[in-house]
């Protein structure tokens, strides 16, 4: 009895080659531009373009009233011998170096403690809660609760016997002096930027 091998198919026998990658199309390309448009047009219009123009203003002399007058490195002279400058980046630094280290560090902490402590949603809820406040609102907050007339943390103080805290933070080192309007407190959080305490 004679057996007969039949051929290889032509599927079976053409070499297996790696897929060719799919070319991108004029519509794609359209659809990403789409995506990337409004970034981009943010980028350029409140970032990109206000830092060129500040940074030319930067050179001249301007009230929106005349004529920008080029003075050439004036504006930085004066800048630079400004008292008020560096204390802006006194207080800027400081507030950096000590709001990064701390947080950083106080992150880690809870972090440890709540992974090894309780795993309970709720709880590190309450504990998250906090972070997830504004600087701002927290420092309107403490600005109204330490108020010399209305703030419950004075109302607390004197009630106990002791003296409240002033409302006038620069005579005492509680913070430095800012001539900016702090109505309604709207300011709170500029007024250690300002100007040097006296």
């Amino acid at each position: 009895m004679t057996t007969t091998a039949s051929p290889p198919s032509a599927a079976s026998s053409a070499p297996s080659g790696p897929a060719r990658p799919e070319r991108k199309t004029s519509r794609d390309t359209a659809a990403a531009l789409g995506f990337i448009a409004p970034a981009l047009l943010g980028f350029v219009a409140f970032y990109f373009w206000p830092t060129l123009r500040g940074l030319w203003f930067s050179f001249q002399e301007y009230d929106f009233f005349n004529r920008p007058r080029f003075v050439g490195l004036d504006n930085y002279t004066r800048m630079l011998s400004d008292d008020t400058f560096w204390n802006a980046m006194e207080v800027t630094l400081q507030y950096v170096a000590i709001n990064i280290v701390v947080q950083t560090v106080l992150a880690v902490l809870i972090a440890v403690l709540l992974q090894r402590v309780t795993r309970s949603v709720f709880v590190r809820s309450v504990v998250v809660l906090p972070f997830l406040i504004s600087n701002v609102v927290v420092a309107l907050l403490f600005y109204w609760m330490l108020d010399a007339q209305i703030g419950i943390v004075n109302a607390a103080i004197t009630g106990l016997g002791l003296d409240a805290i002033p409302s006038s933070a620069s005579r005492t080192g509680w913070c430095r002096r800012s001539p900016w309007s702090t109505s309604g407190g709207t300011w709170a959080t500029r007024r250690c930027w300002s100007s040097p305490a006296s």
